[in-house]
């Protein structure tokens, strides 16, 4: 594959996907040595722009609760107003989303979403995309796998992280 795409040039195109499993092979190390493009969206009660992460992903009860509480009360929490957002706003938050590469922020200027920071796209793009954000699984899903694999298997926790999240394991 790689001597076909050279009948390209520079227009040339090649895609590569995959799970994180380590953070220092396959794709987790392809994507460190790309410009790391991460999807930011809106808070819809505060605006500010922040990249969907699981850490902000809270239900009631923690680790302690049984999965189906985790799936019923699972909701995210802003990074920047600590607001309760839940997981109806989601779609509208995906719609006004924004890739920013790097270690850019973005800034909402004038009512408008603008990215600022040193990191600019380069010719090795990479795109992080974790469970969080798809439109198709329910933040309350992903509570309710976790608690459900914290009480019962570890090998459970370590599949949700890597095919669920994404996260690569340190």
């Amino acid at each position: 594959a790689e001597q076909r795409v050279r009948t390209y040039g520079d227009r040339a195109k090649r895609v590569f996907g995959g799970t994180s499993s380590l953070e220092d092979v396959g794709i987790a190390k392809r994507f460190s040595q790309s410009d790391q493009h991460r999807f930011h969206v809106p808070c819809p009660f505060c605006g500010g722009y922040q990249e969907l992460a699981w850490e902000r992903i809270r239900w009631d009860g923690g680790a302690s609760a049984r999965p189906d509480d985790a799936r019923a009360t699972a909701r995210y929490e802003c990074r920047h107003c600590r607001r309760r957002i839940e997981e109806h706003h989601k779609a509208g938050m995906l719609q006004r989303g924004i890739w920013v590469p790097g270690r850019n922020t973005i800034e909402v200027v004038d009512g408008l979403p603008v990215v600022r920071g040193e990191d600019r796209p380069s010719s090795h793009r990479g795109f992080f995309i974790g469970g969080e954000m798809s439109p198709f699984v329910r933040w309350g899903d992903l509570a309710a796998g976790f608690v459900a694999a914290t009480k019962d298997d570890l090998a459970q926790l370590v599949e949700l992280r890597q095919q669920v999240i994404g996260a690569a394991l340190t």
